[in-house]
């Protein structure tokens, strides 16, 4: 009996079909832990258990977090030389402005950190128009920074693998483990401030390299 064209292809359960392997809860992030649990081991060095690969330690959040103030820093320091109408003029930026690409990675930070330690979830972040000034976002910035670190410090490495429960501004609930968010949080910033910097760029104040591995080198 002749066989249809398609009945050599695997069929659903067939064993020579191969399956796409399950993610776990972490996805790309997992790989992050990965990569911050790997660098700098030795080769031949004992292979990192599973269970560690699936999450970080408080150093490497730390680190992140080093790394997330180095970058702010050297974008508050090239703004410092523009105008003042620099600072609030039109730009084709998402938040249209350098000041409200420097707002929202502010205001971001606040409500996330408002979020982890005192369980707050707000529906709306700080506008624009609550930093008028480049000197009223760089005091409010350095304040939140501080909070932020008394925060890091408070927490010990089992607390990271916690599940945190939260709303977004639309008040929708969500639950994530508290280690990801916090890798968000750099993830965003990093993205806002690559915003920033094309406005920098192009006022001729170009804050410089802002990569990861800049910061690294910078402090070895």
């Amino acid at each position: 009996m002749a066989t249809s064209p398609t009945s050599c292809w695997p069929r659903r359960g067939h064993p020579g079909r191969k399956r796409p392997r399950p993610r776990s809860d972490g996805g790309a992030l997992d790989g992050l832990a990965r990569t911050l649990l790997l660098s700098g081991r030795e080769p031949g060095a004992s292979p990192v258990p599973v269970r560690a690969r699936n999450s970080v330690t408080k150093d490497q959040i730390t680190l992140l977090y080093d790394y997330n103030y180095w970058a702010n820093s050297r974008v508050l320091k090239a703004a410092t030389n523009v105008s003042r109408e620099q600072f609030a003029a039109p730009a084709r930026l998402s938040q249209g402005s350098l000041r409200g690409a420097l707002a929202h990675t502010l205001g971001t930070e606040i409500v996330w950190r408002l979020r982890f330690q005192e369980g707050i979830s707000v529906s709306t972040l700080p506008s624009e128009s609550d930093f008028p000034t480049l000197d009223a976002l760089q005091a409010r910035w350095a304040e939140e920074e501080r909070t932020m670190r008394g925060y890091l410090a408070s927490l010990g490495d089992e607390a990271l693998t916690a599940k945190l429960t939260y709303k977004n501004t639309k008040g929708m609930p969500f639950e994530n483990v508290l280690w990801h968010l916090l890798v968000h949080v750099v993830n965003h910033g990093t993205q806002f401030r690559g915003e920033a910097a094309v406005a920098l760029t192009e006022y001729g104040q170009s804050p410089g390299d802002l990569d990861l591995l800049a910061f690294l080198r910078a402090r070895a």
